[in-house]
């Protein structure tokens, strides 16, 4: 089981290696899906609790919500990911 620092470390590493900047985003139900079945629920914990540090961006559209990294932020994802 991973931890949440690893859990976070992955999916930030899978939204910068999909380039979700800006327009370019990932739809609520793909954010999960890199991801073991038991840590799903995790990952959209971790997904909110970046999206309040001001690293993801989550914005609603017609059928389910839409994150993608926020372009401010880039310096201290890409560190984070490291």
């Amino acid at each position: 089981m991973a931890t949440d620092e690893e859990l976070e470390s992955m999916l930030l590493r899978k939204l910068y290696k999909l380039r979700t900047w800006g327009a370019h985003h990932i739809c609520e139900s793909n954010l999960q899906k890199k991801f073991a079945k038991h840590e799903r629920g995790r990952v959209l914990e971790i997904a909110e609790r970046l999206r309040r540090e001001g690293l993801l961006v989550k914005r609603p559209s017609s059928h389910e919500y839409q994150w993608f990294l926020s372009i401010m932020r880039k310096e201290e994802i890409e560190e984070r990911i490291r």
